[in-house]
């Protein structure tokens, strides 16, 4: 089914159609199409709908399920696309395909309707946006995983937004509008090339199913994505992981940014009032830098994962966190310089030098690198940002609540008074630096110093007979 607008939206080009309660499959299996094609300006066309009987089921297509090609303002909301049973039933291409598209919606027609789409069972990407195509919204959509946690999984992402697509929002911060993105083949989101920008993630679920609101729903369900649950590479720059999304039990990390993307935002802007990101529970660590620099990481929780919190291998530099909580991970809490995963500290952390207590409330003070600044735009600031709970066995520690954070003086010193109570706790302190030299900039964060509690060895009694 092709839908052909005349390159311009006014009134001779093809709008306003609606396609809706079809079982569109089986195009013949012998040449390129896709079970529904729009192109050349088509605009305004809504396929599917917000009630149950304007449900279009596309599967058993050659090539893509749904094509939007340089057309705008479209909207795809509750249809099921690809096969439900069998994978011989999958439509050969992705489910949906937008091509140098403007303005459409995944998930809903603002501001007519909104209802999310199943898209699962195809052989490539569950949803993909090439060659600039902006400003698709895309939310309340099952893309990989049926509303129960059993997967339909897309062979290859669930979302892959590439080749200088930009401002796509996924998700809005409500949680009504929450994609689940699980069950997928490679990972749970892509974002990939050197002019995809400025596109941000907000309250989705991927890698399981939180919804409580679904009945006969064992919730939380795991769902994972068989690679990393969100992937930033090639240039990838300016795109955000933006607060209340969870990322957990993707089978090779949380996180991965690699291959120079750069300027990546991964947590909350701090005056959103949003819950924190939270990735745990992967397999891997939560966040992997490989060769990528200048990514900030800002209040997120990362937890659980089978190996670091946060990893930065030697071709990573200039990535930075703030304020962020690492704990209970299978590796260090932060790991920086790693060429194996050998949980071996690296040199620069900041060190705890006493811990004075009176009256519920603890002194916590140490050295780190010194703040500084001159006449010749040299400077450097030293931030440390002091933590408890949740350390892990290593004694290189990690926290779980942020107790406070401090700036060195001259000479290196920092300083955190917190009111814990009465029960003492044990601490552990990392350093975020920002510095210029005069001619190059750096921002850097580091790992967990030594925990004030390392904790004891236990040893078992010899039992002679």
């Amino acid at each position: 089914m092709v839908l052909l607008g005349t390159g311009t939206n006014n009134l001779s080009s093809t709008a306003s159609n609606v396609i809706s309660g079809n079982r569109i499959r089986d195009n013949g299996r012998a040449a390129s199409a896709s079970g529904i094609w729009l192109q050349y300006g088509a605009y305004y066309n809504r396929i599917g709908g917000s009630a149950a009987a304007d449900r279009n089921f596309i599967f058993n297509n050659v090539g893509d399920g749904i094509r939007i090609e340089s057309s705008n303002s479209n909207g795809i909301l509750g249809n099921t696309i690809g096969s439900q049973t069998s994978a011989q039933y999958n439509n050969t291409g992705s489910g949906i395909r937008i091509d140098a598209g403007e303005d459409n919606w995944i998930g809903g027609l603002a501001p007519v309707a909104a209802a999310g789409n199943d898209i699962g069972g195809n052989d490539q990407d569950g949803i993909a946006l090439t060659n600039g195509t902006h400003k698709t919204t895309i939310t309340r959509n099952l893309i990989g995983s049926d509303e129960y946690g059993v997967p339909r999984k897309n062979g290859a992402s669930g979302i892959s937004i590439q080749s200088g697509s930009y401002s796509t929002t996924i998700g809005t911060g409500n949680a009504v509008d929450r994609n689940v993105i699980a069950g997928n083949a490679l990972h749970g989101i892509r974002i990939d090339g050197a002019t995809t920008t400025s596109n941000t993630l907000r309250y989705n679920d991927i890698g399981l199913n939180t919804d409580p609101s679904l009945t006969g729903c064992p919730c939380t369900v795991a769902v994972p994505n068989g690679g990393f649950g969100l992937v930033l590479q090639n240039n990838a720059h300016h795109n955000r992981l933006e607060g209340a999304n969870y990322i957990a039990y993707n089978g090779s990390g949380g996180v991965w940014v690699l291959t120079g993307a750069h300027d990546n935002l991964l947590g909350q802007d701090p005056v959103s009032g949003v819950a924190n990101d939270e990735i745990f529970a992967n397999t891997g660590s939560g966040i992997l830098f490989s060769d990528a620099q200048w990514n900030l990481v800002r209040r997120a929780s990362i937890y659980n994962n089978s190996h670091d919190g946060i990893e930065q291998n030697s071709s990573g530099s200039n990535n930075s966190w703030i304020s962020t909580t690492t704990y209970l991970n299978g590796g260090l809490g932060i790991d920086i310089g790693t060429t194996a995963n050998d949980n071996t500290p690296t040199a620069g952390y900041p060190v705890i030098t006493s811990v004075v207590r009176a009256g519920g409330v603890v002194s916590v003070t140490g050295t780190s690198d010194t703040t500084f600044f001159n006449n010749f735009a040299n400077y450097r600031t030293t931030t440390v940002y002091l933590l408890h709970g949740g350390l892990d066995p290593s004694g290189y520690g990690e926290g779980s609540i942020l107790a406070g954070s401090a700036s060195t003086n001259a000479s290196g010193v920092w300083r955190v008074v917190y009111a814990e109570g009465a029960t003492p706790l044990c601490y552990a302190a990392y350093k975020r630096v920002v510095a210029s030299n005069g001619l190059a900039f750096s921002d850097a964060g580091s790992e967990f110093s030594l925990s004030t509690c390392t904790p004891k060895k236990a040893y078992v009694p010899m039992v002679v007979r």
